[in-house]
């Protein structure tokens, strides 16, 4: 729900069903997930052509996933602390370090199914906003 709100993603589909790249693009930059983000790095591109709006996106998704794993290392940096403290930290240790691969594991397939639906609304917006430069 957090990477991919609904209501935006409605929002998004809809304003790419009508051919309003822009304001797709508005969508995207005002919400602030990482579906948004996704969406509104690959909208920047749009004149570009699809090639250029995916590699965005794809580079967009890159920085989510290093930004987001970042808080799940947290966890395993608390168990390398608890480790340090003895045998009870030890099982405590090893509780975190699963924590930490069970949620670096959910939040990589995550995000990867975000980025996935962030470039099938790039690849739905690539016709609308080629046959506005083409009708300029």
């Amino acid at each position: 729900m957090r990477l991919a709100p609904p209501r935006l993603l409605h929002a998004l589909e809809q304003a790419v069903a009508s051919g309003e790249v822009a304001v797709a693009g508005a969508h995207a930059t005002a919400n602030g997930s990482p579906l948004g983000s996704l969406v509104a790095r690959g909208l920047q591109l749009h004149a570009g052509g699809l090639d250029e709006m995916l590699a965005n996106c794809e580079r967009a998704a890159m920085q989510e996933m290093l930004r987001l794993g970042d808080r799940i290392a947290a966890i395993a940096r608390l168990g390398a602390m608890v480790l340090l403290l003895g045998a009870l930290g030890t099982v405590l240790a090893l509780l975190l370090f699963a924590a930490f691969f069970v949620l670096q594991s959910r939040l990589v397939h995550r995000l990867l199914v975000v980025r996935e639906t962030a470039e099938d609304l790039l690849r739905r917006a690539a016709p609308a906003a080629r046959a506005r430069t083409e009708s300029r």
